[in-house]
């Protein structure tokens, strides 16, 4: 299978508008496109219809799904589990945590660079305050920040498209995970080209082409064809 991805590029100026447009699909509200089919005239075949659907914000929709969820309580409940709250749980608490340290981090670099020999730790109690500082200072961080905030920024953002089914329903390939080597864990979306690990947490995007073709070829290869009968009679007749 031939796979068109757009080519890579790693300039800090494409590296900070992928990172804040990631940001802003993570914190604001969004509009979707969906196709239906209706009826048209009476008797008539159905007529393709767009509908633009305003979604909040990728976190917003896992923080919904984390308070509707049953997680913590008994399992003799009547009500029943939303689908997926227990891994929107998982990856909400994983952004928050991962959030706040590197906010800490590009904070005490800030300080650093001000008064040099400072040293201080200063950490976000809140989700919101730790993306605002990293918005705020992603010009001012250096190469290294940026791309390990770029990683971060890639994780959170797969993750929670393909926990909240933001987009269509992800592709579930049966193929060893590239980092972590298990089966049955990576999600792929197409649109843009995304694919997580959900055991490990690894994310990859068109930037990281290799694996995702790779994983691509060997969940759309071709099939072994099974042998023909008459040979394995043949086969049968010489043994």
């Amino acid at each position: 299978m031939t796979m068109t991805v757009p080519a890579p590029t790693s300039t800090s100026a494409v590296v900070r508008a992928r990172v804040r447009e990631r940001l802003d699909d993570l914190t604001e509200p969004q509009v979707s496109t969906t196709v239906r089919w209706v009826p048209g005239e009476p008797g008539g075949p159905l007529v393709r219809q767009e509908a633009r659907v305003r979604l909040p914000g990728l976190l917003v929709q896992l923080a919904q799904g984390v308070a509707g969820s049953t997680a913590g309580q008994g399992s003799s409940g009547t009500k029943a589990r939303p689908p997926g709250s227990l891994a929107g749980v998982d990856t909400l608490r994983a952004i928050s945590l991962e959030a706040k340290l590197i906010a800490a981090r590009v904070l005490g670099r800030m300080a650093a660079d001000v008064t040099p020999g400072l040293q201080v730790v200063v950490r976000p109690r809140r989700l919101g305050d730790a993306l605002a500082v990293i918005r705020r200072y992603l010009d001012d961080v250096d190469r290294e920040q940026l791309l390990d905030i770029d990683a971060a920024v890639r994780r959170w953002w797969s993750h929670a498209r393909i926990v909240t089914t933001w987009d269509r329903p992800p592709l579930r390939p049966h193929v060893p995970c590239p980092a972590c080597r298990k089966r049955g864990d990576l999600r792929v979306v197409d649109q843009p080209l995304t694919m997580v690990c959900l055991g490990c947490g690894a994310a990859w995007d068109a930037s990281t082409v290799a694996e995702l073709e790779a994983v691509y070829r060997l969940a759309f290869a071709d099939p072994i064809p099974d042998p023909p009968v008459e040979s394995l009679h043949e086969e049968r007749a010489s043994a």
